[in-house]
This record gives C-alpha cells, sequence and structure tokens, in this order.
C-alpha cells in the first residue's frame, strides 16, 4: 500500500507513544487525571498507544478525552479499527480504501485493531510503514502498564 501526506484536518482518536520510554511516558501522562484511568490503552516492545474516551459534557453532551502527551503522533481512525496519523491518508480512490485495508491484514496475516504509521520520502510518499497491532487495548486501570514500575 502506499500512503500519502493530506491536510491534518481529522478527528484525533488516539495518540501513538514510539521509542524505549513510550509506556513510562503514557504512564506519567495518564497520572495527571483520574479520567484518563478508563481511556483504552495498547503497548508492545517499544510502543504505547492510548485511545479517546466520551465523558459527559454540559447540558447532556459528551467530550472527547485524551491526554496531550509532548512527542505522540496524532491519531485517527480512518476505517473502523484501522489508526494512520493526522495528515495521512491511503494513497488510493476513497471507495477502494476498505478493501485494501483487509486485503493488508490478509496478506499479513493479522486481524485488526492496528495502527499505521508510514515512512515517508522526501515527496511526501511513503510505500513503507511500520505496523502496531492494538488488539488487546484495554483501559488503562486494567492493564499493565497501570502496575507499579
Amino acid at each position: 500500500m502506499r500512503w500519502r501526506r493530506v491536510d491534518p484536518v481529522q478527528t484525533l482518536d488516539a495518540a501513538l507513544l514510539t521509542g524505549a520510554d513510550a509506556a513510562d511516558r503514557l504512564r506519567a501522562a495518564i497520572a495527571r487525571s483520574p479520567l484518563f484511568r478508563t481511556l483504552r490503552v495498547a503497548h508492545g516492545e517499544d510502543w504505547a498507544a492510548v485511545f479517546a474516551g466520551q465523558i459527559a459534557g454540559v447540558g447532556g453532551t459528551t467530550e472527547t478525552i485524551l491526554p496531550r502527551i509532548p512527542g505522540a503522533v496524532a491519531l485517527y481512525e480512518v476505517e473502523p479499527d484501522w489508526w494512520l496519523p493526522v495528515g495521512v491518508a491511503v494513497d488510493v480512490p476513497a471507495h477502494l480504501a476498505p478493501v485494501l485495508w483487509r486485503a493488508l491484514a490478509n496478506s499479513r496475516r493479522f486481524e485488526p485493531p492496528a495502527i499505521v504509521a508510514p515512512r515517508f520520502d522526501a515527496d511526501g510518499t511513503s510505500g513503507d510503514a511500520d505496523l502496531y497491532l492494538a488488539r488487546q487495548a484495554v483501559p488503562f486501570e486494567r492493564s499493565t502498564l497501570a502496575e507499579p514500575a
């Protein structure tokens, strides 16, 4: 698959942290507010992700919550259970995208949910990406990240 940069106008649905300290950075961000402890998280070796949640707002409305984490990659849900960085799109006509997402999963023999983080060339396109499987996403308070380090 190929990806391209687009205007960053998508709704923020999650955040991805990478690096050896990703889990510690996520843990510290969630510790700032008890509201964040209910957000779903997923993690693996050298990466962690947090997914936006909803809380009751004023007048019966709902508000989306997600901690602000310096250095995190903002993500949006491009298709159900598929996240891309804000400002990135699959480089095909929109009506073909769902078919390609399924083909990607089938060719690599995995099931989403998954985060795709393209590695861009100088021209703003990419044929390479890192894939993070988020199928073990659970509320932070029930995750191994909530356990004392």
